[in-house]
């Protein structure tokens, strides 16, 4: 009788144990599947950024400060000229920043993605020591902290950009564009 109980209580720490593994499972599947829902979130509000606007914009500020340096030679310029010109160097200074995070972001999503279904590969074979998971999934979320803080910083850059590039470029082109003509007509 003994024998059958302590049997009995085996099997029942053991179902127990086995309860308490498949929770902690389900836990990390839950972590894992909001990372890739917040994921998911910044690659679509990053893709919904015009982007060949601001292709454009690098090549008509580098344009225009080409015009400006080529037909611009007047003595003296009044202060909101030269803010202006300060702003748009500033633009095409500041464009190759922008580009790069935006070559960070191009790939990051995707590499993300994969490193979070890796992880849910092996924790749902059991792959590794399983003391180790919580850690993983805490530095995949710090990772997709970093992303979603790359994301910020880049969008915050690049509506400044085309601010101040749409804000600048009508009233520079206005007053560089007859000192180019009539340095054309020569």
């Amino acid at each position: 009788m003994k024998k059958t109980s302590l049997v009995v209580g085996l099997l029942a720490t053991l179902l127990l144990f086995s309860a308490c593994l498949d929770s902690e499972k389900k836990s990390f599947f839950s972590d894992i599947e909001r990372m890739n829902k917040k994921l998911d979130s910044l690659e679509s509000a990053y893709n919904e950024l015009p982007n060949d606007s601001f292709k454009i914009i690098k090549k008509s500020a580098a344009a225009l400060e080409k015009d400006v340096k080529t037909y611009f030679f007047e003595d003296t310029i009044d202060h909101e000229f030269a803010r202006k010109m300060n702003k748009l160097r500033g633009i095409r200074k500041g464009s190759d920043d922008i580009s790069m995070r935006r070559a960070f972001l191009d790939t990051v999503f995707t590499f993300q993605r994969a490193q979070l279904k890796t992880l849910k590969t092996d924790i749902d074979n059991g792959a590794g020591n399983r003391n180790d998971y919580k850690k993983f999934i805490e530095s995949e979320s710090e990772n997709i902290t970093t992303i979603s803080m790359s994301f910020k910083d880049y969008k915050l850059r690049f509506d400044a950009a085309r601010f101040d590039f749409y804000d600048i470029a009508e009233d520079i082109k206005n007053r560089i564009l007859p000192l180019k003509e009539k340095a054309l007509q020569k």
